[in-house]
Parts: C-alpha cells; structure tokens; sequence
C-alpha cells in the first residue's frame, strides 16, 4: 500500500519529479517504490491478467525512463502515472481484442474480491464483504473507477476528470449516483458506507 512506502516520499512531488528528469536514478527508484502497489491495484481493476498488468507497469516506467528529458512537469506523479498506465492497459487490452474502444465506458472495471487478495476469515466480514462486492457490481464501470477513484485513491474531482476524461460535473454525477445507489442497496447511510470500505480494507475493489 501507497502508505506503507511512505518513508520513500521524501520530497516533494515537484521536486521528485524534476530529480527524475534530470536523471537522478534514486529519485527514479522512489517513484517506482512510492506507487508500485496502488499502480498494480488500479491495473488489476481492468484485466485479471496479473502478467499483463506488471508487464504494462513495466512498460510505463521504461517510457518513462527514456523520455524523461522530454517529460513535462508535474506536481501530481500518482495523477501522471495513473494516466500513463490506464492508456499503456487499454492500448494492450485492444491489441488482444479484449475491449473494442479506449473510450468505450463499458470497459470493465473489476470490482470483486479475487482468490489472491486477503479478506479477514471471519465469517461476519466475509458476509459484509459479500454483500459490499455484490453491491458494487451493480453499478457502471464508469461509476465503480469513480468510486475506486475518489474513496480509495484519494483523487480529487479534478484528478479523476482527467483520468476519466469527463467534465467535473459528470463526475459529480458518477459519485453521486454511484452512492445513493449503494445506500439503497445496503441500507446504510453515506459515512456508514466509506466506514465499511475502510473496515474491510478495501478488498471489495
């Protein structure tokens, strides 16, 4: 997990960044141990195909590598980065006909838990696990990377606009809608629902 490499974010984004580019391979190496997991975590969200998914890492950061004296500047690298690796799946996705269009909004977006990932063995929290990935199955994929985007990344509105590339609003809208929807279902309130994401240590997505 993102916080788990903390201790390697020792600058700040900017100034990270602007080390990367100018081939410092330490700054390099930070990035790549900062967000490794949240990058195979949002991935995984597209295809389970675990090869494909680090292959696909794999590929970002040697994009990365090569042009960094081209890169432009960013103070956001986890917003960069998820961008690069949403485009570098879907390009593959398409190459093996596994989805038919880069905009298409009906690209699947994985919300159950798989057989790899660790759920609590306590038989009430696999019950509300359950329930929890049932739930989200219901909603688009459109509105499941929102979700995943916003209560689990931390993105702001503004981010997930680029990485969905949609207005603010309709991103409103996707949250909105996505969670009134879950409330129904689960009959539970909004803060009950983020309280269950964080219980279950978001193994639903």
């Amino acid at each position: 997990m993102e916080n788990i490499n903390s201790k390697y974010k020792i600058t700040s984004d900017t100034m990270l960044w602007n080390n990367f580019r100018a081939g410092d391979k330490k700054s390099f190496e930070n990035i790549y141990k900062i967000y490794i997991n949240t990058l195979y975590q949002y991935g995984s969200k597209f295809t389970s195909d675990k090869e494909l998914v680090f292959d696909c890492i794999h590929d970002v950061f040697v994009d990365l590598f090569t042009h960094r004296k081209n890169l432009g500047e960013t103070n956001n690298i986890k917003l960069y980065i998820f961008i690069c690796l949403k485009r570098t799946l879907i390009r593959s996705l398409r190459r093996k006909k596994m989805v038919q269009s880069f905009a298409d909004s009906d690209i699947a977006f994985l919300s159950t838990c798989s057989s790899e990932e660790e759920v609590s063995d306590q038989e009430s929290d696999m019950e509300m696990a359950n329930k929890i990935s049932k739930a989200m199955e219901t909603l688009s994929p459109h509105q499941k990377e929102a979700v995943y985007l916003r209560f689990v990344c931390g993105l702001k509105f503004e981010e997930i606009c680029l990485i969905l590339d949609i207005n603010y609003q309709s991103v409103r809208n996707l949250i909105y809608r996505a969670i009134k929807k879950l409330r129904k279902i689960m009959f539970c309130s909004f803060f009950h629902i983020l309280l269950l994401f964080k219980i279950m240590d978001l193994s639903l997505f």
